[in-house]
């Protein structure tokens, strides 16, 4: 599941960036001092952060079919 990531936490903390924080932000708050210091996640710049998230694989596309049924409808 999070493969591309060091761990579970480093995952948890890219969820919860990609969901809740704009890309100014995410560079910003890469840039801060802590997590240099204590968290160091794997990606240390929103760049590097991207292109780990352009690497997860995406959904399935969605096919549609149009099927025609013969018969008597009861």
């Amino acid at each position: 599941m999070y493969s591309l990531f060091a761990d579970q936490d480093e995952w948890k903390l890219a969820e919860w960036l990609i969901t809740n924080v704009n890309q100014q932000a995410t560079e910003e708050f890469l840039k801060l001092l802590i997590m240099h210091t204590q968290t160091q996640p794997s990606y240390h710049s929103k760049y590097m952060f991207l292109k780990l998230i352009d690497q997860l694989p995406t959904r399935p596309e969605w096919t549609c079919e149009l099927m025609q049924a013969h018969g008597e409808v009861d």
